[in-house]
């Protein structure tokens, strides 16, 4: 919107078509509103809802474009977001009025409900509102005609109270998630191979689809590298591997290195050669997800290794829903093996970078969904109380905790204590992190007299979900 959109004392008008939007300076207006479904006008003023790429929101004569067709997705108990069919992008504002799109992420700015022909934020309690110069805001709902919009379209008509029910909506998607540290070694006479076996029976039993795993033989990657086992040996493994992988309906993307360059690159310490280093494994459902781009290092150079030896980016892969390709989720994982002393300090390397990409107005990903599983290797102090705590508690991971969310309390899981394992893995998001109590109970199973099912040297599998 041009100005603030709020004190109509000094309005601006928008020129505007489908594809840009300025500003020309003018007098005193009267607020406007909307009212939707494929595409919406303003009941006041005739004009239809309208945006552009560079997330520009106003109204502009209705001439039946794609820039104007906005899909309603039903989120439930009467909450809808709306997306642009055009851009890809959901409406979102703020507590300053400010109405605009961006990528859907699935927060609470971008989710509105209907009253009458009201269409009000549940975030901010304001109403959406325009006026006749075009500008698109929120204000304090009024009730007046400025404030009513109506869908029209290649569909009948609908007023706000059947928004809910109609066709178009777009229900909300669960995606479940796995991690593990699978440890490149034997653990009592299993060795990595036999735990990726393990976790593909849960995740398939348990409906996951994505896991993450760390610390995988190179070997089992392509890359032949030692680790007991000859090149050959490893070749029969990688396919059986394959084979069992293709069996549970997964695809497989692997990463057979934990440094962004080679033991003599920027990121990488010298002298570790191929044989040091470990790899790592996604797994992820293919008739739910689709892989967008490659999977490769996120931002390295945030992760030097300067005081940090050796400090590991993250590596991040790009995935889109199938059935709702606009929506991505940023899956990271990490094998944070730092120097004991310093696993904090790259934890905040974690969150500086994240900051950057999704949460820096700047950012290329700004808005986005992103998630990090892995193996942190910070862990929580001997007194710490799950069920009462203060998050100064956990002063290596509060940082990234408050980056997911407000609530602090639903963008993180990890496994409680059992008095033996320190917790070291975690699931953390920029959305509600949920417990997905079923798969983390087949982990914790015992086989075999005290071991667990999914438990590698110092490691139980980690399961949770989230809402996109």
């Amino acid at each position: 919107m041009c100005g603030n959109g709020v004190d109509d004392s000094e309005e601006q008008i928008l020129d505007c078509d489908s594809q840009s939007c300025t500003c020309q300076e003018t007098g005193n207006t009267n607020p406007v509103a909307l009212y939707w479904y494929d595409r919406i006008h303003n009941n006041e003023t005739g004009r239809c809802l309208d945006s552009n790429y560079q997330g520009h929101v106003y109204a502009i004569e209705c001439n039946g474009g794609d820039y104007q067709r906005w899909n309603r997705w039903h989120v439930g108990q009467g909450v809808f977001e709306l997306y642009n069919a055009q851009t890809g992008r959901c409406l979102d504002s703020n507590h300053q009025g400010e109405v605009y799109t961006l990528p859907c992420n699935n927060g609470s700015y971008q989710r509105w409900y209907a009253d009458g022909n009201t269409i009000h934020s549940i975030e901010t309690g304001l109403c959406l509102d325009s006026n006749h110069l075009g500008q698109v805001y929120t204000l304090g709902c009024n009730s007046g005609n400025f404030q009513n919009w109506i869908g029209e379209g290649d569909s009948p008509s609908y007023d706000v109270d059947m928004l809910n029910d109609a066709g178009n909506e777009r229900n909300a998607i669960t995606i479940s998630i796995g991690t593990w540290n699978v440890y490149y070694g034997s653990v009592l006479g299993r060795s990595a191979l036999d735990r990726i076996m393990d976790i593909l029976q849960v995740a398939r039993n348990r409906n996951i689809h994505v896991v993450v795993l760390q610390e995988v033989p190179p070997g089992l990657l392509g890359s032949p590298s030692g680790n007991g086992n000859s090149a050959e040996q490893w070749a029969v493994q990688a396919a059986d591997m394959a084979r069992a992988i293709e069996q549970h309906g997964y695809e497989q993307i692997g990463l057979p290195r934990e440094y962004a360059e080679s033991a003599t690159g920027q990121y990488c310490p010298a002298g570790l050669n191929a044989d040091y280093q470990q790899g790592y494994l996604y797994l992820y459902d293919r008739n739910v997800l689709e892989a967008v781009g490659t999977l490769d290092f996120f931002v390295p150079e945030r992760f030097s290794i300067q005081n940090l030896w050796p400090a590991r980016p993250p590596v991040r892969q790009r995935f889109s829903l199938r059935e709702q390709p606009q929506r991505i989720l940023h899956v990271l994982t990490l094998h944070n093996e730092a120097a004991r002393e310093h696993a904090g300090s790259n934890v905040q390397n974690l969150v500086d970078a994240l900051r950057g990409e999704f949460h820096d107005p700047n950012g290329p990903h700004l808005g986005e969904r992103w998630i990090v599983a892995g193996d942190f290797n910070v862990h929580v102090n001997d007194d710490f109380d799950y069920n009462n705590y203060e998050i100064d508690d956990l002063p290596p991971m509060q940082a990234l905790f408050r980056l997911g969310g407000q609530n602090i309390e639903s963008s993180w899981l990890a496994h409680r204590p059992d008095g033996v394992r320190r917790v070291l893995d975690y699931i953390v998001s920029n959305g509600t992190v949920t417990d997905n109590a079923g798969a983390n109970e087949d982990a914790a199973q015992p086989v075999g007299g005290t071991r667990q099912r999914l438990c590698s040297d110092a490691h139980l599998a980690l399961f949770g979900s989230i809402t996109m």
